[in-house]
């Protein structure tokens, strides 16, 4: 497999790993009760949203910068700040 094939397969399984634990959760395959009220929990979905934006923010930056498309460049300082809050709200769990 070349690389950017490569790519693609990684990029389209992470498109669809929240529809996949949607589905898990909702057919109870795996249980949840009170998922949220566990502050470990708390603290790895809020980081793990972070992470997505950051990385959202990290390659819309690299193409707007490749093509010189500032529009471009200020959505992905939109991700970037939207990833710092995110985890300043999973820092300031309560309990954690």
């Amino acid at each position: 497999m070349n690389g950017l094939r490569t790519r693609r397969l990684g990029l389209f399984l992470l498109a669809f790993l929240p529809a996949v634990g949607y589905t898990l959760v909702r057919t109870n395959t795996v249980p949840v009760t009170g998922a949220f009220v566990s502050p470990p929990t708390h603290v790895l979905a809020v980081g793990g949203a972070a992470l997505a934006a950051l990385l959202a923010a990290l390659l819309m930056v690299r193409v707007a910068m490749r093509e010189n498309d500032i529009r471009g460049g200020l959505i992905g300082v939109g991700f970037l700040a939207m990833a710092g809050l995110l985890v300043i709200h999973a820092s300031a769990t309560p309990g954690f």
